[in-house]
């Protein structure tokens, strides 16, 4: 729920925007800021009855003051205004994720697999509750899709170095099934509150794309 005193509490939230709202280029330079002012409605309060006179906790209950000289949510005009501090944007989580792809060369598709995954899994345990709600039920399929696109800008290349092929097709074929895969396989991890470590999950991710089914057996 909303703090009655929100610049005295300690709470975390995130804020999702809809749909026709996910434009990234609406967002950059956000990051630069440490605060931003978030106007809001109070939603638990809309259609109750106000009162032009209340008595704010904070004074002990009971002090009457005007509605207009407090912060209650019991107003005719349900508007709240809060100054909040500002973690992290959707934007930098991307280039986190692509930060640590970018570490690795063609080469370590074979040698360091495990090791790949095990840092992206980190930087998804680092930022789980945005994943979640990004990756949710009423997430943002634009963060899945621009993870699907850096993905591909970084491996297109890889792949035509490690494998000598330059049929774009087929790679694109693959980068859909492991990436959908894998965030997959991190929705699942998510909901199951993380049991296994960033390293298991690895191990896992490894066994799955280099024997497929055969794990089960």
């Amino acid at each position: 729920g909303i703090p009655r005193q929100g610049g005295l509490a300690d709470t975390r939230g995130n804020i999702v925007f809809e749909p026709e709202y996910r434009d990234v280029q609406a967002f950059r330079g956000l990051e630069e800021y440490s605060h931003i002012w978030l106007v809001w409605a109070f939603s638990e309060t809309l259609g109750r009855q106000w009162s032009p006179t209340v008595r704010p906790p904070r004074l002990g209950g009971n002090i009457r003051k005007g509605v207009f000289a407090t912060r209650s949510p019991f107003r005719p005009n349900p508007i709240g205004l809060s100054c909040v501090r500002l973690e992290k944007v959707e934007l930098e989580l991307l280039d986190e994720l692509d930060g640590t792809l970018q570490k690795y060369q063609a080469s370590d598709l074979h040698q360091k697999l495990s090791l790949i995954f095990t840092d992206l899994f980190v930087c998804v345990q680092e930022n789980a509750e945005m994943v979640q709600i990004l990756l949710g039920e009423n997430g943002d399929l634009n963060f899945v899709n621009q993870v699907k696109e850096r993905v591909r800008e970084k491996c297109l290349k890889d792949w035509f170095e490690l494998f000598n092929s330059q049929d774009s097709q087929l790679f694109d074929a693959f980068n859909a099934f492991v990436v959908s895969g894998c965030l997959g396989l991190v929705t699942y991890w998510l909901q199951n509150g993380m049991k296994e470590s960033p390293k298991e999950l690895a191990q896992i991710a490894e066994q799955i794309m280099m024997h497929g089914i055969k794990i089960l057996g």
